[in-house]
């Protein structure tokens, strides 16, 4: 039996090349408060594209850097956005930003390029709760209880088009509610 801790265990042959495959970053969203701000990351696992926003406590508007490689850098005002969630669409190559009040934006992972909206994905009035980012949508959780599901399509133009569902938060049952048994 081999031992475990043998550093070549993790190593593939690729014709007569050794490879192995190394996370280049946890997953993200991280998040961090510091100086008045609040920042939050995103990234995909392996390396790759990341996406930085900004936002002041204070003074100023946020902004949204991305990060491809050492030669793009786009930076993107999101000035009048309060960012709930900011994320990576790996299968669409697309930071997403969600928003409070339900708006939801798209960029272009390797230019910064909007690539969709902002576009109100939630009723009027309603207020985000939280929101989680995957490889080709979004999941959209409101105060009110409501879910959007977001997906981005496919095709030549990756990620151009989304289309989304609401669900409406269940109606409360007499016997259920508060005071009832």
């Amino acid at each position: 039996p081999r031992d475990l801790s043998d550093p070549t265990l993790t190593w593939d042959q690729l014709g007569n090349v050794p490879y192995r495959r190394v996370p280049l970053a946890s997953p993200l969203p991280v998040s961090t408060v510091a100086a008045g701000t609040v920042t939050l990351a995103a990234g995909a696992t392996d390396g790759g594209p990341v996406a930085v926003a900004t936002l002041p406590l204070f003074r100023g508007f946020p902004t949204l850097e991305i990060h491809a490689g050492s030669v793009r850098r786009r930076t993107v005002s999101l000035e009048g956005l309060d960012v709930v969630r900011l994320g990576h669409a790996a299968g669409a190559s697309l930071f997403v930003v969600v928003t409070s009040d339900g708006l939801l934006a798209a960029y272009d992972d390797a230019t910064g390029d909007v690539v969709l909206g902002p576009t109100a994905v939630v009723k009027e009035g309603e207020r985000v709760k939280g929101a989680d980012i995957f490889r080709e949508g979004a999941a959209i959780l409101t105060e009110e209880h409501g879910v959007v599901l977001v997906e981005f399509l496919g095709g030549a133009d990756r990620g151009r088009e989304a289309r989304y569902c609401r669900a409406a938060p269940p109606e409360e049952d007499a016997g259920t509610a508060e005071g009832g048994t």
